[in-house]
């Protein structure tokens, strides 16, 4: 979900965030991790997740894996994958446990009690739920409660939502989102998609989206979105306006994956990724997904855009601002989305589409590590993404002419970036060494420079290693001419982590 961390049943729900830094300098900008105004608090999300995962727990007790399941490394619990879970343990549960199940998985309307309490996910009394259809939607509110929304609210939202699905599905050319004809639900009129309004913000969450199946290899689901979007009392980032518009690219985005691949919980890197990127797609002036910068591969190199955190995986959207823009192609995500529904990982996805454009997988994560430093003509909106988590940032000078030796073992598909300045005190004729001892060629190491002018040219070069992963070069470091000099080292592999060691001094 969005919460608008959240956004999937997508639902994000947040414990207590601890950023993992490992060891990328981030700055004050490591601040930026914590749970923010669009972030539910602890309290409200005990309560729900402990039962779901009791009843998860009553299939498989003792099974490591469902326990390690919620507890993100960055602190965020994943509601998404927990439903899939509760999904698949549903046929083994009985009496008022099967009952419970049953409601957490219903529509806002189908259930007749809320077994969750004070969770996210709300109940509306079908007697007095209200319906507003337009051409693709029926937005279910009540007007009165702590659900009431406004009929004000209730055309903003129709209108938003058709907007949505006309770039979405007509402009961009994605599936339209699963019919749910076949889905027994009180008031599912006409089979159009379903949106329910209901007071999330006092969960300090935007919406979510869920699926009807997620057992199935494809379908339809439905979406919850605030019923006001109140700044000033809920504390979201934007405007109400604008906190609805992203919200509703964002979830209904999720809908569009349901249609592809109904059962997301292995990627979730890969759903939340594109639906973040979706949200700048549909309101490119709204950049309300800069809020997840700090957890992207900018802020965090070391960490890889496929990582799973709930809160990195939101971040991995720069990895798709990067292939559509790196290959100049506006359709590759859903290329990206066509191959996944034809049978594809994601990961074997973005091979073939890669290969479509004579590239690969290697060569593309060596670019992306020197994107992800920010030089010019990369990203499209690289300055509102500064600054830049460096793995190590020195500055060489006659009382300190080296770094010593830096190791490092890197994650795959990750990139460790070194910046050296020279001091203003040196002479125009240094030079700065630099030894890499990297693992074998066969594990696809890669490593480039970057030197930076004061006139704010760069030139790119590759540092080229031997077979055995080895390389050293020496580069001009005149203080009045060059600004710093980077280097990037990149694990482009899909294998293991692999160590790089590093020692630059001047000559």
């Amino acid at each position: 979900m969005r919460q608008r961390n959240s956004r999937n049943i997508s639902v994000l729900l947040t414990l207590p965030l601890i950023a993992v830094m490992g060891v990328v300098s981030m700055g004050p900008a490591a601040s930026a991790a914590s749970p923010g105004p669009g972030d539910p608090t602890p309290g409200g999300a005990k309560g729900p997740l402990a039962l779901v995962q009791h009843l998860i727990d009553q299939v498989t007790p003792g099974d490591d894996a469902a326990h390690a399941l919620p507890a993100a490394p960055d602190g965020h619990v994943d509601v998404t994958a927990m439903l899939s879970q509760l999904e698949a343990a549903l046929p083994k549960l009985h009496g008022d446990q099967r009952t419970q199940a049953q409601q957490i998985l219903a529509r806002p309307t189908d259930g007749s009690g809320d077994y969750l309490g004070s969770g996210v996910f709300i109940h509306l009394d079908p007697s007095a739920t209200k319906m507003v259809q337009t051409k693709h939607f029926v937005i279910h509110y009540v007007s009165s409660g702590t659900n009431g929304a406004t009929r004000a609210q209730v055309n903003r939202t129709a209108s938003v939502m058709e907007h949505v699905w006309k770039t979405e599905v007509g402009h961009l050319g994605f599936h339209a989102p699963k019919s749910d004809a076949n889905v027994s639900s009180k008031q599912n009129i006409n089979k159009k998609v379903d949106i329910y309004l209901g007071n999330l913000g006092q969960y300090r969450i935007y919406g979510y989206c869920a699926a009807d199946n997620y057992n199935a290899a494809t379908s339809s689901g439905y979406c919850v979105l605030d019923n006001n979007f109140s700044a000033a009392k809920f504390g979201y980032r934007t405007s109400p306006l604008n906190s609805l518009r992203v919200t509703a690219a964002h979830e209904f985005f999720h809908d569009i994956q349901y249609s592809y691949h109904a059962n997301l919980q292995g990627w979730p890197w890969f759903a939340e990724g594109t639906a973040v990127w979706m949200e700048d797609r549909v309101y490119n002036s709204v950049n309300d997904y800069l809020q997840y910068v700090p957890v992207s591969p900018i802020r965090r190199p070391l960490v890889p855009f496929v990582n799973t955190g709930s809160y990195a995986r939101y971040g991995s959207f720069v990895a798709f601002k990067f292939f559509t823009s790196r290959f100049h192609d506006p359709t590759f995500v859903r290329k990206l989305w066509t191959r996944v529904g034809s049978g594809h990982t994601p990961m074997a996805a973005i091979k073939s589409v890669l290969a479509s454009h004579k590239s690969s997988l290697p060569r593309a994560m060596r670019d992306f590590g020197v994107w992800n430093t920010l030089r010019a003509h990369t990203y499209p909106e690289r300055l509102s993404y500064k600054p830049v988590g460096w793995w190590h940032n020195r500055t060489l000078s006659k009382s300190h002419p080296g770094t010593g030796r830096y190791s490092v073992k890197i994650k795959p598909l990750a990139t460790a970036p070194l910046r050296l300045k020279p001091s203003s005190h040196l002479g125009k004729s240094v030079r700065v060494v630099i030894r890499v001892d990297g693992p074998a060629r066969r594990y696809a190491p890669a490593a480039q420079i970057q030197i930076r002018k004061r006139n704010g040219s760069v030139a790119t070069r590759y540092f080229t290693l031997a077979a055995n992963g080895n390389g050293v070069h020496r580069y001009h470091f005149n203080p009045h001419k060059v600004s710093s000099i980077v280097l990037t080292l990149t694990n482009a592999e899909q294998g293991k982590r692999r160590t790089f060691r590093v020692n630059a001094y001047l000559k």
